[in-house]
């Protein structure tokens, strides 16, 4: 999987992270999988007072990474 980001990446896709772990949890995992560096954005579970299964969320991760929502790549 690591390679895979990481050519998306040198590909120029600007990648981000929206998770339901806790935002503390996910900075501290990143990091330990040797990701803390791919991703641009990260949203763990209260890093903003939204419920993550709402699309306003997913538009902030988006926004921070400066990409429109039909560049974007996700699973339903």
């Amino acid at each position: 999987m690591a390679e895979t980001l990481a050519e998306l990446k040198s590909a120029g896709a600007r990648l981000g992270v929206l998770t339901n772990k806790p935002q503390e949890l996910t900075d501290l995992l990143l990091p330990r999988l040797s990701l803390g560096e791919m991703f641009g954005s990260v949203y763990g579970a209260g890093r903003k007072a939204l419920y993550q299964t709402g699309p306003r969320i997913f538009h902030d991760v988006v926004a921070d990474l400066y990409a429109g929502i039909a560049q974007t790549v996700g699973r339903q």
